[in-house]
């Protein structure tokens, strides 16, 4: 209640005054919600004697930009100096600005290193990250194995990891098979199906629906979900959808929209694109 929020200030403020940095950071926390500008006033305090918490909330706020002016530089010092005092919530987080390349040098290997000490460590959220990292090849070697094994164990966590889809990147294992995983339709489309709304997901979705792969074959189906990947910018499912309108598959012939489809399929060098194409202005 407000009323214990204010007794609260007033008991922690003594201990502020004598310099307490962890009072410093609850008395943020305390501000935090009612008067923004005076907890960070106070992390800043806190932070410039090296409190690991200050440290990692300021990191928080440069890296979110609602607080302050988003820096991802002054992000990635806070997130450096708090993990070397000991703060392991700063840990995944200065992973992912070393494998984004914000605020400093673009370093997979060093975000795949700081993964797996944290995975090592208990943190099994970190096997997300580490399994799209085996499956793309960045910061570790490609492969599909290993990759199966970090997401399905990192899954087991409630702890969201931003920017990774684990169910896209299974579908898209065992779509494509291959670095130590056999194809599997069936696993690909179980899989495709709780990825939601990640376009390529969604694509290679509505060809397992298209080709009857793993999943009864469905025209309309794939009509479907081509249209929602396209909606999302999947290119892949825009070449279809042209396909498709030309072809008559799964929606009524147009080759209007066939056209408009096709044609910047055919110029990123999509065959059979570029011969439906061919086709419509041949045929007028």
């Amino acid at each position: 209640t407000p009323e214990n929020r204010r007794e609260a200030i007033e008991w922690l403020l003594p201990s502020v005054e004598k310099g307490d940095t962890d009072s410093m950071v609850l008395l943020s926390d305390l501000y935090m919600e009612q008067n923004p500008p005076e907890a960070v006033k106070y992390l800043n305090k806190a932070a410039r004697a090296d409190n690991p918490g200050a440290l990692y909330r300021l990191g928080m706020i440069y890296s979110d930009g609602k607080l302050a002016v988003r820096s991802y530089d002054a992000a990635f010092r806070c997130f450096s100096k708090a993990s070397e005092k000991g703060n392991t919530a700063s840990r995944p987080m200065l992973a992912l600005l070393y494998y984004e390349g914000k605020g400093t040098i673009r370093n997979a290997e060093k975000a795949f290193k700081l993964y797996q000490e944290i995975y090592d460590g208990g943190g099994v959220y970190a096997g997300i990250p580490l399994g799209a990292m085996c499956y793309s090849g960045d910061g570790t070697a490609k492969d599909y194995k290993k990759a199966l094994e970090y997401l399905k164990k990192g899954m087991l966590s409630s702890i969201a990891v931003p920017g990774f889809h684990p169910f896209a990147l299974i579908g898209k294992i065992y779509y494509s098979g291959g670095h130590g995983v056999p194809q599997d339709y069936a696993a690909a489309a179980e899989a495709l199906k709780k990825a939601g709304n990640e376009p390529e997901a969604l694509y290679l979705l509505g060809k397992l629906y298209l080709d009857g792969k793993g999943l009864g074959q469905d025209d309309s189906l794939a009509f479907s979900v081509f249209r929602q990947a396209a909606e999302l910018g999947s290119m892949e499912a825009k070449a279809e959808l042209g396909k498709m309108y030309c072809l008559g598959r799964g929606t009524a012939k147009d080759y209007v929209l066939a056209v408009q489809y096709l044609k910047p399929a055919a110029e990123r060098g999509d065959l059979e694109a570029g011969r439906l194409l061919a086709e419509i202005y041949t045929d007028g």
